[in-house]
Order: C-alpha cells, then sequence, then structure tokens
C-alpha cells in the first residue's frame, strides 16, 4: 500500500495537525532513527531531524486528504530511508566512515543488495501493516513498537512504558493476534475465491485421480512463496558474506518473519483440508 493510497478517503479525524504531531513526532524519530542505525546510513547524509520535517511539511500540505495520519507519516519517513539507502550504496561510503561505523568494508559491498531488499520487504510489509497498528490501543502499539521495532526487551519496554513486564508481553501478545488478524483476512479472501475456482476445475476435470487435485492444492500452498524466492535470487548463486548477512538481517526481522510465516502456515493448512474434503467426499460417493 502506498502513502498516496493511505492519503485517500475522508480527512483526517485525529483533530488538529499541531496535536497529532506532538503525539507521533516522538515514535517517529525513534522509528526513523532505528532505520537508518540498521541500515548504517551516517547522519551526515540523513538526519532523523530532517526526516521529520520533510514528513511534517508534508503533513501540512496534504492534511485536508489523509484518511490515516500515523499510516501516512510512517510511509513517508520510510520512503525517505529507503532513498537514502539507494543513494548511499549508489555513491558508496568513504573509508573512514566506514571504519568509524565498524563496518567491515567486504561485507558491507557483498550484502548492499540484501540489505535493500529487506528494507523495501520491510518498508511493505510495514505499509500493510499500517491500517492495523492504527486499530492497535496505544499501550499495545507502543509493545510493539518498543520490542519488535526497536528491538527492546520486555525489561526495558516495561521501563519506557511504566508498567511491569507481565503487563507488556500481555500487551504484546494481544498486539500480535491482531495483526496476524490482519494480515490473514484478505488471504483468507484471495483464498475463498481460489478455491471456488479450483472447485470448478476439479469438476471439470473429475475424471482426475484425487492424488492429482491434493497435488494441486499443495503446489498452489507453496509456489507463490517459491516463485518469490527464485525472482529474489535473480539467476545468481550468493556468496558466504552474503549468506551471512542474510542470515543476520533474519534474526533482526523475526517479528515480520513470524507474522508471514503465521499466513504461509494457515494458508497451508486451508489448502490442505480443501484437499482432505475432497478425499472425504470422493469415498463416501
Amino acid at each position: 500500500m502506498t502513502a498516496e493510497a493511505l492519503s485517500l478517503g475522508a480527512p483526517a479525524e485525529t483533530g488538529d495537525l499541531a496535536a497529532f504531531w506532538s503525539d507521533y513526532a516522538p515514535a517517529l524519530r525513534r522509528r526513523t532513527h532505528y532505520l537508518l542505525t540498521r541500515f548504517a546510513i551516517p547522519a551526515c547524509r540523513l538526519d532523523p531531524d530532517d526526516i521529520l520535517q520533510s514528513v511534517y511539511e508534508q503533513l501540512l500540505v496534504n492534511w485536508g486528504e489523509i484518511r490515516q495520519p500515523r499510516a501516512y507519516a510512517r510511509s513517508r519517513a520510510e520512503v525517505a530511508v529507503l532513498e537514502a539507502l539507494r543513494a548511499e550504496q549508489r555513491l558508496g561510503p568513504s573509508l573512514d566512515s566506514l571504519l568509524s561505523q565498524g563496518i567491515e568494508m567486504r561485507d558491507r559491498a557483498l550484502g548492499a543488495d540484501e540489505s535493500l531488499i529487506m528494507a523495501e520487504e520491510e518498508a511493505r510489509v510495514t505499509a500493510m501493516l499500517a491500517p492495523a497498528m492504527d486499530e492497535l490501543s496505544p499501550q499495545q502499539r507502543r509493545a510493539v513498537e518498543l520490542c519488535d521495532e526497536q528491538g527492546r526487551t520486555r525489561v526495558e519496554a516495561a521501563s519506557e512504558m511504566g508498567i511491569r513486564p507481565g503487563t507488556v508481553s500481555l500487551h504484546h501478545a494481544r498486539a500480535m493476534t491482531k495483526l496476524r488478524a490482519a494480515m490473514l483476512g484478505p488471504a483468507l479472501a484471495v483464498l475463498i475465491v481460489g478455491g471456488t475456482v479450483g472447485a470448478v476445475i476439479a469438476l471439470i476435470g473429475a475424471r482426475l485421480q484425487d492424488y492429482v487435485v491434493v497435488g494441486l492444492f499443495t503446489a498452489a500452498a507453496f509456489a507463490p512463496k517459491a516463485l518469490a524466492r527464485l525472482h529474489g535470487r535473480r539467476n545468481r548463486r550468493p556468496s558466504r558474506a552474503v549468506v551471512s548477512a542474510r542470515s543476520h538481517q533474519r534474526r533482526e526481522n523475526r517479528p515480520t518473519s513470524a507474522l508471514l510465516n503465521a499466513v504461509d502456515l494457515h494458508v497451508m493448512v486451508f489448502l490442505l483440508a480443501l484437499s482432505a474434503l475432497k478425499l472425504l467426499t470422493s469415498c463416501l460417493m
């Protein structure tokens, strides 16, 4: 979902722009600082305050047309970070900058494409979840921001929020349940349509053996992800340094991966259930 799409619809109902910015700017700054640090973008090229100033100016111009201010502001900030990351990889950081940040030049050069792909994927998933994030309670949203986006422990998040670690875990668990449901909803809608089409095809090709139908449904569960992986590899074998960087980034991106894996699991179970129902119907007949 693009920022332009988020800005369409009824005007924002969060009240005065100044009040909204006063409430949301600190969280947006923390998120921006986290992304800049994670992808090692030097402060001399892009500063969180510069991004926030740009986002505020865009809010000021488009405030009357924005339906989801949080999602719009967050998306604009992430686009700025992505553009800076692309520029950083195009121009290349200086040796002094690399040494001062403690980054090995070889790993930086080999892992550049993977960092950009991971950043774009995270921005895509974040934009997808933005409306659901707005539906969370303030405490639930804060727990997700601290624990998942900033990598804080439950104890650190509890200290920041002024509550007990157990309460942080409770808010976080409820938030993740809502976010998984938000991601699963569109997938189920697609599956219902796909299942209907599949049923029609199965009826037309009734002479096919049942195990072929099971195979088709199972393949449908894994084909999209397999094609995405093949497309991402770009027909090249990754080096050890890239594999190491990819593994490190996957560990950092566990919350997003957990949500995507949950959707994959539900999709697979749903399709296998359809296949089992087809087999049961055939046996009874």
